[in-house]
């Protein structure tokens, strides 16, 4: 079978083939952040890693079985997932953790500047902020203040948590994120409202209306309570 192709045709087929592969990989690690990063952001029910698993193995099966001509529309059905999805969790995510965003943007380009050692040279592009975005501190709007005035521990990264477990520590970067995302929208009010199970969510009123903006379940609910306690000073024991 091999004798009866030209070169030119095997030339194509292991082209396809490696870019075959190349999308394969590409999906499963598109597939494995979503699981990580659903639940964080979205907390909802929907399995979205395994609706993007079986749509993998549709495409690839459908590959296998008609041929490897149908790649090309696999290159568009990808970036199209893709962007459908960040654009789906950006709208529910704190403004920090956006990913159309200029902030996710410039981090990107810092990072893939500190592994060239470009450093100097993306400064000169971006005079106005010396150094990757969250390097050097949080870059929050607000900073939680304890009755005393002194800022709660666990804010940012460039203050420590004391006597504040990792998870705890965590969930006051999440109460911090939450009050960011309430004054852009111009919120009057934030709710944590208990929901079926372990279920925790959170809304906000904007204009009059209670609107769903971030949920969570099960350790993440109960640690993000365990911050609202920290930031009002009482005993979380």
């Amino acid at each position: 079978m091999v004798g009866m192709l030209s070169a030119a045709a095997i030339d194509r087929l292991v082209w396809l083939g490696s870019l075959w592969i190349l999308l394969a990989a590409a999906w499963m690690a598109f597939c494995v952040w979503v699981d990580s990063d659903a639940p964080e952001i979205l907390g909802d029910d929907v399995s979205w890693s395994l609706y993007f698993v079986l749509a993998g193995a549709a495409w690839f099966f459908l590959t296998y079985a008609y041929g490897l001509g149908l790649l090309p529309l696999f290159l568009l059905a990808f970036p199209a997932s893709f962007l459908g999805y960040v654009a789906y969790r950006d709208r529910r995510a704190p403004s920090t953790r956006t990913i159309l965003s200029e902030r996710f943007a410039r981090k990107m380009v810092f990072a893939a500047a500190g592994k060239l050692g470009m450093e100097r040279t993306v400064q000169k592009w971006f005079p106005e902020r010396h150094g990757a975005p969250g390097d050097s501190g949080p870059e929050a709007a607000i900073v939680i203040l304890k009755k005393d005035g002194s800022p709660v521990d666990g804010q940012g990264q460039g203050q420590g948590a004391k006597g504040l477990d990792r998870e705890t520590s965590q969930a006051v970067k999440t109460v911090q994120e939450i009050f960011e995302k309430a004054l852009e929208m111009r919120a009057t009010d934030i709710h944590l409202e208990p929901k079926v199970g372990d279920e925790l969510q959170v809304r906000c009123r904007i204009d009059g209306i209670l609107q769903n903006i971030l949920s969570f379940k099960g350790a993440a609910a109960k640690a993000l309570v365990s911050a609202i306690k920290v930031c009002a000073d009482m005993d979380i024991a």
